[in-house]
């Protein structure tokens, strides 16, 4: 069976390039998030999930200014936490970085809505989500 093929529509907003894939699917729970100093190989990434996972993705964005680690941030919006598998591959190939442990297994990079509306951010010093205080490292 043919996938039909899946138009892309890049806008610039803010701070941010957005990428719009199939129409709104359903309500988005969250995000898996990827990080990279090359902003074009996330877009590549983002370009990939939209086009090869059309039923699962269909919003991605990409902070055009890197963060304070020089890194860009690529925010790949889902339904659900159902492709952690499939998008570490994806890392892999394109060689752009997801959060790992200390120990250099995979961390979490899905992150709910519920948890940026609530202001948690990921923190270096205490390895978890939550409301970023004095002391903490992003």
């Amino acid at each position: 069976m043919l996938m039909k093929a899946v138009k892309v529509t890049e806008v610039k907003n803010g701070g941010w390039h957005w990428f719009f894939g199939r129409k709104d699917l359903g309500d988005i729970e969250g995000k898996y998030l990827f990080f990279s100093s090359n902003f074009d190989k996330l877009k590549e990434v983002a370009l990939h999930c939209l086009t090869q996972f059309p039923d699962n993705f269909w919003e991605a964005k990409i902070s055009i200014e890197p963060g304070d680690g020089g890194e860009h941030v690529l925010c790949v919006y889902a339904e659900q936490n159902e492709m952690q598998d499939k998008m570490v591959k994806v890392a892999e190939k394109f060689d752009v970085k997801i959060p790992k442990r200390r120990d250099g297994s995979i961390g979490r990079f899905w992150k709910s809505d519920a948890e940026t509306l609530a202001g948690n951010y990921y923190c270096k010093t205490h390895r978890k989500y939550h409301t970023i205080d004095k002391g903490c490292e992003v």
